[in-house]
């Protein structure tokens, strides 16, 4: 794409999103954003404290100075607002660090610096050893920038926009370089040409999502004595030898009641033998008390929903996190089959 139909429709960039009203025009343009997936369509993924860098490339004709910020929005919506320096060539660079799980949301916004142009360029020429008179012609303009401030300012820097002002008019050339100077002006800077990214979203997940070393067991052949159908409770007792060889997850496969219509047998027969428990991923089943269970159960035989908290509670004492298969076929004893026989 030519600069100049970046320079004109800065729309065109899936990063810039079409405004519902006209877009005016800017001499300011968000030619590059990172990070960013496929134009932002989709998240990009973090864990839990790992820094993001956020890399705008900012640009504009002639020599105006940009000044650019991030802001960041967590998961509970708190906002917060990070300034990103020029790091070289047109490259604005901020980082912000997740602290929490969940969707974090970014973007960008670039403006034409006026005030710090102007205050650049009278210290180049202070610098060089222009003469007083074009100095003080200088001087001028910069009252007038500060002025025309003054109306939407806060009560307390109108005061000091106008004294400023003063001082510039009476000639006074060491007020264009105080610090106080530099901070009022980005306070109350109208931000010529404001540019704005649409949000980047960024999904924030465990540590252990990123790299983890994960345990497969069924609960049911947990037991110590074979042949009989293990519990819950008898994982769990497993779990302290599995943290020692160094796994970080533990895996289960489908815990819920297991159907007994059509239920299939050992290695894989069409039909089960008395006794067989059946597959797993074959969900729904009577319970012990006569009710139909479904994803929203753990089978009897593992040791129901008692079993499956003191399960979790010891994987928790051992740092382990825990990951349950989520399987969506049920079995025609499900109870969404029977409330819902058009599936």
């Amino acid at each position: 794409m030519p600069l100049s139909d970046l320079d004109t429709d800065v729309s065109t960039l899936a990063w810039n999103p079409p405004s519902p009203a006209p877009r005016t025009w800017s001499r300011v343009v968000l030619a590059t954003l990172s990070p960013h997936l496929d134009g932002g369509r989709w998240p990009v993924r973090r864990s839990v404290g790992e820094p993001v860098e956020v890399v705008a490339g900012f640009i504009t004709d002639g020599h105006d100075l940009i000044s650019a910020e991030l802001v960041v929005t967590a998961p509970d919506g708190a906002e917060t607002v990070y300034p990103m320096p020029l790091r070289y060539n047109d490259e604005y660079v901020a980082h912000f660090t997740p602290d929490a799980l969940g969707d974090w949301r970014f973007r960008v916004r670039g403006w034409l610096d006026v005030f710090r142009t102007w205050q650049d360029q009278f210290k180049r020429r202070l610098a060089g050893g222009e003469g007083e008179a074009l100095l003080k012609s200088e001087l001028l303009d910069a009252a007038s920038l500060l002025r025309s401030r003054v109306a939407k300012a806060a009560r307390a820097d109108k005061k000091r926009l106008n004294a400023y002002a003063d001082r510039f008019e009476k000639g006074e050339v060491e007020a264009a370089t105080e610090s106080d100077l530099a901070e009022l002006a980005a306070r109350t800077d109208p931000r010529v040409g404001l540019v704005v990214s649409a949000e980047q979203t960024v999904a924030v997940d465990p540590e252990v999502a990123r790299f983890a070393a994960w345990y497969e067991f069924f609960p049911r052949s947990a037991a110590d004595e074979p042949g009989v159908h293990g519990t819950l409770d008898d994982a769990a007792r497993r779990l302290a030898r599995i943290k020692e060889m160094g796994f970080d997850v533990v895996y289960l496969p489908p815990i819920h009641p297991v159907g007994v219509q059509f239920r299939k047998g050992k290695d894989n027969a069409p039909e089960a033998q008395e006794g067989e428990p059946g597959s797993p991923w074959a969900i729904g089943g009577f319970l012990e008390d006569g009710t139909r269970g479904g994803h929203k159960s753990v089978h009897d035989a593992l040791g129901g929903m008692p079993a499956f908290e003191r399960f979790m509670e010891e994987a928790r004492r051992l740092g382990l996190e825990v990951a349950l298969d989520i399987a969506f076929q049920c079995a025609p004893d499900h109870p969404y089959v029977e409330e819902h026989p058009e599936w």
